[in-house]
């Protein structure tokens, strides 16, 4: 059959065997009757099908719409103002809008691509790889994509379903809801990175990237369950990630801003209140399992908080391969870094010579935590401070009474009032023989410290 109208709409409700062509060169198209072969309809203010093809449908609309409800071996749809499939595609499905939004609710039995201006969105299971763009506003999937599913857009991406890869780029926020992946996962977005509902993600030897350039990856759902690598950037935020793998958590490279987090310690413990708290931190929580470091990663932040529920943190303590490595700008030391394992077990990391200050926290947003048995720092052990004993003086304070305390002891000389009191009275110190300092009377001598405290001092020191 062949039908050209040129003027007006053109309709046709005939089933034809063979092959369909009609033609609206004015005014739209529609097309309900079945076709044996291959559809190809064209309206210049739009186009509708629902007729089932046992061939190809290729529906073209220059100025409108098109809408297919209808079934077919293959769709190819492009519609000025939008394009729209809920009929069932055997075969690949092709949706194009240069000013509108696409739709797909239909099963599509091979690929999927989908572009859109205003929007693009997904619900139909996809047997084949599946392609959603929106060159000016946002994408939604939320079916099962048994290849990969790749998403463009500028504004928001929202995704849910299984998948067997993910590979996604957006302007604005990325949010996942209950989401399983098959395979590798490369996300960046502009705005922030969230979750309404827990990541599944399988295979263990796969990666795991998200990337945020303009805000915060928080991917804290304690259901989370992830097995491959993971790796984090936020330059000018901050990330926070639980894991429920029973295998544990391996940590790739991670970065974060490095400008100095002023807030409260402890306020890295409620992070979730207040994105601000987490700015230039990294949050890493395993409730099962280990959390170690895979190959060269690194951890590049201002602050780190590492919390193990069951398992240790890192290897053996001087197993650097293991233990997580930490670090501040261009190669420095971080700032603070908080651990917390079950107190049977141990925790190690790894960084330049100079020794960051180490803390352990009382919760993690209202969940208690733990002290590790021993925290170790380039093999060597340390002892974490109390954070939230800690939490009323800045990092800054603390440092410099760190340094104070170090320089007194240096100051220390022989046979001085410091060391009598830091030895206990044992005797004065000093490369001569300690001088006795006693008095008599009655039954015993009463020994008392030479030039005690609030005692005169003889003008001659020699006489202590």
């Amino acid at each position: 059959l062949t039908a050209t109208a040129s003027a007006g709409n053109l309709t046709n409700s005939v089933a034809t065997t063979g092959n369909s062509t009609l033609t609206a060169t004015a005014g739209s198209t529609t097309n309900t009757g079945a076709v044996g072969g291959a559809l190809s309809a064209t309206g210049q203010t739009g186009v509708s099908n629902s007729g089932n093809v046992t061939g190809a449908a290729t529906l073209t609309s220059a100025a409108g719409s098109v809408a297919n409800s209808g079934t077919a071996a293959s769709l190819t749809a492009t519609g000025q103002t939008g394009a729209t499939n809920t009929g069932a595609i055997a075969g690949n499905a092709t949706l194009t809008s240069a000013g509108g939004a696409i739709s797909n609710s239909a099963a599509i039995a091979g690929a999927l691509v989908a572009a859109g201006q205003t929007a693009a969105s997904n619900t139909g299971n996809v047997t084949g790889n599946a392609s959603l763009s929106s060159a000016g506003g946002t994408v939604t999937n939320a079916a099962n994509v048994n290849g990969t599913l790749s998403t463009s857009s500028s504004g928001a991406t929202t995704l849910s379903g299984t998948l067997g890869g993910l590979n996604t780029t957006q302007a604005g926020t990325l949010s996942l809801g209950a989401l399983v992946v098959n395979g590798n996962i490369a996300a960046t977005s502009s705005g922030n990175v969230i979750q309404t509902a827990a990541l599944t993600q399988n295979g263990a030897a796969t990666t795991v990237s998200f990337t945020s350039t303009g805000g915060n990856v928080t991917l804290f759902n304690p259901a989370n369950n992830v097995q491959g690598v993971v790796a984090f950037a936020a330059p000018t935020g901050g990330v926070a990630f639980a894991n429920n793998a029973a295998a544990g958590t391996r940590v790739g490279n991670v970065t974060v801003a490095t400008t100095t987090n002023s807030t409260d310690p402890t306020n890295l413990g409620n992070f979730l209140a207040n994105d601000a708290n987490l700015r230039s931190a990294v949050v890493l929580r395993a409730l099962q399992g280990n959390i170690t470091r895979s190959g060269t990663g690194t951890i590049i932040a201002d602050r780190a908080l590492v919390v193990a529920n069951t398992g240790k943190i890192g290897g053996a303590p001087a197993d650097a391969t293991l233990g997580l490595r930490l670090e501040g700008p261009a190669g420095t030391s971080i700032r603070q870094f908080y651990v917390s394992a079950p107190t049977s077990q141990e925790a190690s990391f790894f960084g330049p010579s100079t020794v960051p200050l180490s803390f352990f926290l009382t919760n993690l947003n209202g969940t208690p935590l733990t002290t590790p048995a021993n925290t170790y720092y380039n093999g060597v052990q340390v002892t974490p401070q109390d954070a939230s004993v800690q939490s009323a003086q800045t990092s800054a304070q603390i440092a410099a009474q760190q340094s104070a305390n170090a320089e007194a002891k240096k100051a220390f000389g022989t046979d001085s009032v410091q060391e009598q009191i830091q030895f206990s009275f044992t005797g004065d110190v000093g490369g001569t023989p300690p001088f006795p300092h006693s008095l008599s009377g009655g039954s015993a001598p009463i020994n008392i410290p030479s030039c005690a405290p609030g005692a005169p001092r003889p003008a001659n020191p020699a006489d202590c």
